[in-house]
C-alpha cells in the first residue's frame, strides 16, 4: 500500500508541475463550453482492437453521434476506451466525446438537438425528468458506491466539517447532491453550516483540499488515493455505506431511442467490449484512458481501474435497487423525486437484446 502510495505521490506531482501549482488535467470549463477529447497520436497508441473490423468496412461511412461525458474518472473510462481502443469504428460508429458539466449535459440531451447520448449523472437525471423532462437510461458503466469524502487532517467525520468547505465537481453533479444528502443526514445544513464549492478539475480539487483553500472534495478515484497519499483521509466512503447507486448511466432522450435502436445496440456493444477489457486487462485498457484522465503513470491508472472493475457489471445493467439509490440521494435535495419510481426511467430493452445473442457470454469465455 506504501508503494502504491508513493505511486500516487508521484501522479500528483506530475499533475501540478509546470504550472506554478495549475493542475495539467483539464481546467475548469466556462458554463456550456467543451473540451473536446484529447487525441492519441499513431505514434504512442497501443494497436486498436477493431482495427480490422475497421479497416474491413473502409469506405462505409459511419453513423454519427454525439457523446457527452461529465467526468474525469475510472467510471467514465469505458467511454474513453470505446473511442481510443478503436471500439466505437469497430461497430460502425463515429462517436465524438464532449465534456460537459451536468446540468449542462441533461439539458442538452432533453433538448434533443446537439447531443445524442449521455454518459451522465442517476442522481441528476431524476431532477431533470421531475421538471418535465423526458431522458431514460439504457445502461450503466457501473453499480455501486464510488465516491469517497476526503478531509484534510484534523478532520475526523462529517460533523467536523460543521463551520468548512468543501468542494464538489460542479452544482447539481453526483458529488454535489451526494455531499449534500451525506451532510443532511449529519444535521447539517449545506450552503449554511458547509460551505460548497465547485472544483470541475479533480486534481484542481485535490491541490485545493492539499493546500487548505478547502477542507474536504468529493472525489473518485484514481483522485482519492492520490488525496490519501497528500495527507488527507477518508471520512465517508460510498461503497462502504451500503449504499449502492449507479453510476455513469448511458443515457438518451426517451424520443430518441425507437428510431435509434441500431445505433445504440452498437454503442452499447462497443461499451461492453471496453469494460471486458477494464476487467481483463487493466493496463492494456489504462494505456488508451490515461490521455484523457491526464495521467503520465499507465500503472498507477491500471490499478485505480481494477479497483472499478469490481462494481462494473459485464452486461452494463441497471438493478432497480441501486437506481433507488440514486433517486434517494436526488430527493434529498429536490423532494419531488421521491414520487419517481425506477422503473420510469430506463430502459433495457436493447441491452436485453444484446445478452440474447450471446455477445457477452461469447466475449468472457
Amino acid at each position: 500500500m506504501k508503494a502504491l502510495l508513493k505511486e500516487l505521490s508521484a501522479v500528483l506531482l506530475l499533475a501540478l508541475a509546470g504550472c506554478g501549482g495549475a493542475s495539467s488535467a483539464p481546467g475548469p470549463t466556462p458554463a456550456g463550453a467543451a473540451t473536446p477529447a484529447p487525441a492519441i497520436s499513431a505514434a504512442s497508441a497501443p494497436t486498436k482492437p477493431g482495427a480490422s473490423a475497421a479497416a474491413a468496412s473502409a469506405g462505409k461511412p459511419k453513423d454519427k453521434v454525439s457523446a457527452g461525458f461529465l467526468s474525469y474518472s475510472t467510471t467514465s473510462c469505458i467511454e474513453f476506451v470505446s473511442k481510443a481502443a478503436g471500439l466505437y469504428d469497430k461497430y460502425g460508429l463515429d462517436v465524438s466525446l464532449t465534456y460537459l458539466k451536468p446540468a449542462i449535459l441533461t439539458t442538452a440531451l432533453n433538448a434533443g438537438k446537439d447531443l445524442d447520448v449521455g454518459y451522465a449523472s442517476a442522481a441528476n437525471i431524476p431532477t431533470v425528468n421531475v421538471k418535465g423532462g423526458d431522458l431514460v437510461m439504457i445502461a450503466a458503466s457501473a453499480q455501486g458506491g464510488i465516491f469517497a469524502i476526503d478531509a484534510a487532517p484534523g478532520i475526523k467525520s462529517i460533523a467536523d466539517l460543521k463551520g468548512k468547505n468543501a468542494a464538489v465537481s460542479s452544482p447539481g453533479s453526483t458529488t454535489d447532491l451526494l455531499l449534500r444528502q451525506v451532510l443532511k443526514e449529519n444535521k447539517l445544513v449545506p450552503d449554511q453550516d458547509v460551505g460548497i464549492t465547485g472544483i470541475p478539475d479533480p486534481a484542481t480539487m485535490v491541490a485545493a483540499l492539499t493546500s487548505h483553500r478547502v477542507d474536504a472534495i468529493v472525489s473518485s478515484e484514481p483522485f482519492t488515493s492520490i488525496a490519501i497519499s497528500q495527507g488527507a483521509h477518508v471520512i465517508y466512503d460510498q461503497a462502504k455505506s451500503g449504499k449502492a447507486a449507479i453510476q455513469t448511466p448511458v443515457t438518451v432522450k426517451r424520443s430518441y431511442l425507437p428510431g435509434h435502436r441500431d445505433i445504440l445496440k452498437r454503442l452499447l456493444m462497443a461499451n461492453i467490449e471496453a469494460i471486458h477489457m477494464i476487467k481483463t486487462n487493466p493496463a492494456e485498457a489504462a494505456k488508451y484512458a490515461a490521455p484523457y484522465l491526464k495521467l503520465d503513470d499507465v500503472a498507477v491508472l491500471a490499478k485505480a481501474l481494477q479497483h472499478t472493475a469490481q462494481i462494473m457489471a459485464p452486461d452494463m445493467n441497471i438493478p432497480m435497487d441501486n437506481l433507488a439509490t440514486s433517486l434517494k440521494i436526488a430527493s434529498a435535495n429536490v423532494p419531488a423525486v421521491a414520487k419517481l419510481k425506477p422503473e420510469d426511467l430506463v430502459d433495457l430493452s436493447i441491452l436485453q437484446e444484446i445478452k440474447a445473442s450471446g455477445f457477452i457470454d461469447k466475449l468472457y469465455k
